[in-house]
């Protein structure tokens, strides 16, 4: 059965992770991974681009049902999880100003985290906000013409004519 057939909703989850790969902050909207084996992964990608490439901006990692956006900043990292079938507008810029607002907001309080995420609850009714807001402005704006739709769609047409 096709994922966004059961949640129409483009985003599917939003965390915001230290660079040790510890989630501080979720929105997961439909839940489809294991958060800290994905939260993990993205950490060893980070400090193998320190090591490597010396820094790491961004990642973007596609795949044929959903799509993972990944920005770094302030020693943190925000991860987005996408339906790769739906419009993107601007997730870099999105996600961008959700991570500066949770760093503005809870500066003090990461530099002396103890292990304890629940002191950053109160930051996922913002952040829903956001995606809620970013969500309607997909939706109020012109469709987005996305480059895999087309050739999913001749995909699927070219799978069930062999099962003919």
């Amino acid at each position: 059965m096709d994922i966004s057939e059961l949640d129409p909703n483009p985003i599917k989850a939003v965390v915001i992770a230290n660079r040790a790969g510890c989630p501080l902050i979720s929105a997961i909207l439909t839940p489809l991974f294991n958060l800290e084996l994905l939260t993990g992964f993205i950490s060893a990608i980070g400090l193998f681009g320190d090591e490597v490439l010396q820094q790491i901006e961004e990642i973007t990692i596609k795949g044929y049902k959903v799509e993972i956006f990944v920005a770094f900043n302030h020693g943190l990292f925000i991860l987005a999880v996408l339906d790769s079938s739906a419009p993107k507008g601007n997730v870099r810029e999105e996600a961008e100003k959700a991570l500066d607002a949770f760093y503005n907001q809870y500066q003090e309080e990461i530099a002396e985290w103890n292990g304890d995420a629940c002191q950053f609850e109160a930051f996922e009714v913002q952040l829903r906000e956001q995606i809620e807001e970013y969500v309607q402005s997909l939706q109020n704006s012109p469709e987005e013409i996305h480059r895999g739709s087309l050739l999913e769609k001749m995909f699927e047409w070219f799978a069930g004519k062999k099962e003919s």
